[in-house]
C-alpha cells in the first residue's frame, strides 16, 4: 500500500476529526516521515528544504554586511544588514509556521492512529463474531445431520413396520381365502349330500309306489281269476244239472 492510498481513508466525512491533507502536505517531509512511520515503511528521501536556502542567503548577507563594514562601506553594509534581517525574519516565520503545522499534523495523525486502532479493534470484534457464527453454523449443521439421521432411522423403522403389516395382511387374506374355499367346499358337500338324500327319498317313494301298484295289479288279477273260476264253476254246475 502506498501513502496516497491512505489519504481517502482519513477524509472529513469518514473521521471524527476534521482532517484535511492536501497535495502540498504530501510534499512536506515531516508529514511524509510521520505517514511512513505509521505505515511501517522506510522514510522517503528528504527533499531540499527552502529554509536551508533562506538560511544560506541570510548567512551570506550577514557575512557581506561584516565585510562591507570592515571595508568602510557603511551604506553597503547597512543594506546587506537589512537584507540579512529580512531573510532571517522570513526564516523565523517559516520555522514557526512549520512548527505549528507540524504540531497540528502530528495531532491529526495521532487522532488518525487512534481511529485506526479503533477500526482494528472493531475488525477483530467482527472477526470474532464471524468465527462464533461459523462455529454456531457448524453446530447447527451437525444438529441437522443428526436430525436427518434420526428421520432416516424412523423412516426405515416405519417402512419395516409397514412391510410387517403388509405381510400380516397377506397372511390374513390368505387365511380368509382358505376359509372361504373351505366354506364353499363344505357348502358343496352339503349340497351334494342334500341332493343325494333327496334322490334317495324320491327313489324310496318310487319303489313304494311301484310295490303298491304291483300289489294292486296282483290283487286285481287274483280277483279276476277268482271271478273266472267262480264263473267256470257255476257253468260246470249248470252243465251237471
Amino acid at each position: 500500500m502506498s501513502l496516497s492510498d491512505l489519504i481517502p481513508s482519513f477524509s472529513a466525512s469518514d473521521t471524527a476529526a476534521d482532517v484535511t491533507i492536501t497535495a502540498a502536505d504530501m510534499e512536506d517531509p515531516v508529514l511524509l516521515a510521520e505517514l511512513a512511520a505509521i505505515m511501517g515503511e522506510a522514510p522517503p528521501p528528504k527533499p531540499a528544504d527552502p529554509r536551508e536556502r533562506l538560511a544560506a542567503q541570510a548567512e551570506a548577507k550577514k557575512r557581506e554586511a561584516l565585510q562591507q563594514k570592515r571595508a568602510g562601506n557603511t551604506a553597503a553594509a547597512g543594506k546587506a544588514l537589512r537584507e540579512y534581517k529580512a531573510l532571517q525574519a522570513q526564516l523565523d516565520a517559516s520555522q514557526a509556521r512549520r512548527q505549528g503545522e507540524a504540531s497540528q499534523l502530528h495531532a491529526e495523525l495521532e487522532s488518525c492512529r487512534l481511529e485506526v486502532e479503533q477500526w482494528q479493534s472493531q475488525a477483530e470484534a467482527a472477526a470474532a463474531e464471524a468465527e462464533a457464527a461459523r462455529r454456531r453454523g457448524e453446530e447447527l449443521e451437525a444438529e441437522v445431520r443428526g436430525s436427518r439421521a434420526e428421520a432416516a432411522a424412523a423412516a426405515a423403522a416405519a417402512s419395516d413396520e409397514r412391510r410387517g403389516w403388509e405381510a400380516e395382511r397377506r397372511q390374513s387374506d390368505a387365511a380368509a381365502g382358505e376359509a372361504r374355499s373351505e366354506a364353499r367346499r363344505a357348502f358343496g358337500e352339503a349340497t351334494v349330500a342334500a341332493a343325494r338324500e333327496a334322490d334317495a327319498e324320491a327313489a324310496e317313494r318310487a319303489l313304494r309306489g311301484a310295490l303298491v301298484a304291483r300289489c294292486n295289479a296282483q290283487l286285481a288279477a287274483a280277483a279276476r281269476a277268482t271271478q273266472a273260476a267262480e264263473a267256470a264253476a257255476a257253468e260246470a254246475r249248470e252243465v251237471a244239472l
